[in-house]
Parts: C-alpha cells; sequence; structure tokens
C-alpha cells in the first residue's frame, strides 16, 4: 500500500465554485468546486489551450491566488460507487472520507 508524505504540498482545500464557501461543508456528486493547494493557494487549472505532455486530455497547472482565478479553476465531482465497475453514484450523493470520486474539468467537460 503506497502512503502519500506527510505533506502539504499533497493537500487541497476545497471551496465551492468561483472559490466560494461551501455549503454546511458538505460537497456532493454534481456540484462544482474549486481546489486550493494548500501549500501555494493556487488553484487547480486547466484549459484546451495546453494539451498534456502525455497527450491524452489538456494540461492541468496550477492558477490564480487564494481562490481568485476564472472559470477554468472549477471541476464538477463525480462520487463514484463502492463497485468494482467503477459506476457513478446518483448525483447529489455525498462525498465522504470513503468515497471514490472523478474529477471532470467544468469548462472543457474532460475527465481527469
Amino acid at each position: 500500500c503506497w502512503t502519500a508524505p506527510r505533506d502539504n504540498s499533497n493537500y487541497f482545500i476545497v471551496k465551492g465554485a468561483d472559490g466560494d464557501e461551501t455549503k454546511n461543508g458538505v460537497v456532493k456528486s454534481g456540484d462544482t468546486i474549486r481546489l486550493v493547494h494548500m501549500t501555494s493557494m493556487a488553484n487547480l487549472h486547466s484549459h484546451n489551450t495546453h494539451k498534456s505532455p502525455n497527450k491524452i486530455g489538456n494540461e492541468i497547472t496550477l492558477f490564480g491566488k487564494d481562490g481568485k482565478g476564472d472559470i477554468n479553476d472549477n471541476w464538477v465531482v463525480m462520487v463514484m460507487k463502492d463497485d468494482a465497475f467503477g459506476t457513478p453514484a446518483i448525483i447529489g450523493d455525498a462525498w465522504t472520507t470513503r468515497s471514490s470520486v472523478n474529477f471532470y474539468h467544468q469548462n472543457t467537460s474532460n475527465n481527469k
């Protein structure tokens, strides 16, 4: 089992769309969020203009500061069912500490 190093470079703060606070701290499948890198306070960001070096999807970078950025910082959460098939949960199911999630870039609709 792989364990991430214990430092803040691997952590993100979950904000609501456009850097707003999440509703009651609960994030649900289908919600649009912004992921703020804890160390740099920049947003997880993507756009159509730069392709990923591995040629699958678009490049993902950090952009903005303290939650301020642009629409390319917004991601849609898709909570996955706990099954062997990776089946998406029902829209509105909560993201919990035991959930697997996928993120879709809101502006480009790319699954990351």
